[in-house]
């Protein structure tokens, strides 16, 4: 089962306190954005093993070989393959997408480590060569950039330590030094990364790891713009989520910015655990879809996410002039759930856990991703033609 609940996390800067974990002294930024996050019931250091205990499972069960009809037999017992996987099917569809969204932070995990270790690299040479033309070794080049920084105030300690007091397990009189040095440190860093920056400039470097990316495309998604657009934003979102209704306005910006060089798809990520109208008014959109008004239908529900009950989808169907009785009729039959499920699997394959999550010709930003941010991977994508992305749906 899903654990419920809306949350901000790290992001966009909103602030700027240091926050320490117990015990140590490491800071936890607080930037904040906001979004609806799903998660699951395993935690992170558990998926491998479930992932991996689910191939065994699966294999010992013999579901996912030929095997016969029965599993279970004996004396007035009889259990066919159908009964079981008809038994297990809610607590497997699970499963599947807590396998899906594993796969995906593999391939986000695995992508940071590369541009990580890129950095790195060229950051060494770009100090080695600098050093090199001042006639020293690199330790000492970093020596006198560490030596230029200034130390923190008595004032930054006791504000650090204040706000972290109930996390400190040690007396405040040996905590405060450790707090000196440590901050010292991090405004040692900052600095090496700024003059690295400079060098960047200097040396005329250039990086060619290319950005990572997923399919989410879909033929079936609403979209608005050029179909032959050379930048697709694909958005997920919950009809029922504050911070999605929010985000419309942005795209809508995008747009005007950017014309015909932009196609804005919209895909269904219903996070049914803590929105339960939504899955219904994504089923809503897509049969308003049917009669040509999707994006009426859309802008509606965005304006109203408090009333989203059936019969209030049905009125807001008559509002905008549709087909009362067509649309009544798909929304009852249930007939876009399955694509809504199929938007929401699409999604967790990409990476996906919460709303809303855009995706600029694959390349990943979720969250309330600010305008700024969007429009800078837009141009980036209009001045480099993007490569494939990962296989997804």
């Amino acid at each position: 089962m899903l654990f419920p609940g809306c949350e901000e996390s790290a992001g966009c800067d909103r602030t700027r306190k240091t926050k320490l974990r117990q015990g140590s002294l490491p800071p936890i930024p607080a930037r904040r954005i906001a979004l609806c996050r799903l998660r699951f019931q395993y935690h992170d250091h558990m998926k491998i093993g479930v992932y991996l205990a689910t191939a065994l499972s699966f294999t010992a069960l013999g579901l996912g070989a030929s095997s016969p009809e029965l599993v279970a037999t004996g004396k007035n017992v009889a259990v066919e393959r159908t009964t079981l996987e008809e038994a297990a099917a809610e607590e497997l569809e699970q499963l599947e997408l807590e396998r899906l969204q594993f796969e995906a932070k593999l391939l986000k995990r695995r992508h940071q480590i590369l541009q990580a270790k890129l950095e790195e690299l060229v950051g060494r040479q770009l100090l080695t060569m600098e050093a090199a033309v001042r006639g020293m070794p690199p330790q000492q080049l970093i020596s006198e950039i560490a030596d230029g920084v200034e130390p923190p105030s008595p004032e930054e300690v006791e504000n650090v330590y204040a706000l972290n007091e109930d996390r400190f397990q040690e007396p405040k009189e040996k905590v405060l030094p450790q707090l000196e040095t440590y901050l010292k440190q991090e405004k040692t860093r900052e600095a090496v990364r700024n003059f690295i920056q400079v060098l960047r400039a200097k040396y005329d470097v250039e990086f060619h790891l290319e950005p990572l990316r997923f399919a989410v495309s879909s033929p079936e998604a609403p979209f608005l713009g050029p179909k032959d657009a050379p930048i697709e934003i694909v958005e997920f979102s919950d009809f029922q989520c504050p911070y999605c209704g929010a985000a419309s306005a942005m795209l809508k910006r995008l747009r005007e910015e950017f014309g015909d060089q932009v196609r804005i798809s919209f895909r269904q990520f219903p996070i049914t655990s803590i929105h339960p109208q939504a899955a219904k008014a994504a089923e809503a959109s897509l049969c308003a879809a049917e009669q040509g008004e999707f994006w009426d239908m859309h802008d509606s529900l965005f304006s109203d996410q408090e009333h989203l009950e059936v019969d209030r989808l049905k009125a807001r169907a008559r509002d905008l002039g549709l087909d009362g009785e067509a649309f009544d009729s798909c929304l009852d039959s249930g007939k876009y759930a399955k694509q809504v499920q199929e938007d929401l699997k699409a999604g967790l394959r990409a990476g996906v856990d919460g709303t809303p999550a855009f995706f600029v010709n694959g390349r990943p930003f979720n969250g309330a991703v600010p305008y700024e941010r969007l429009a800078e991977a837009i141009r980036e994508e209009l001045a480099e033609p993007a490569e494939d992305p990962v296989a997804s749906n």
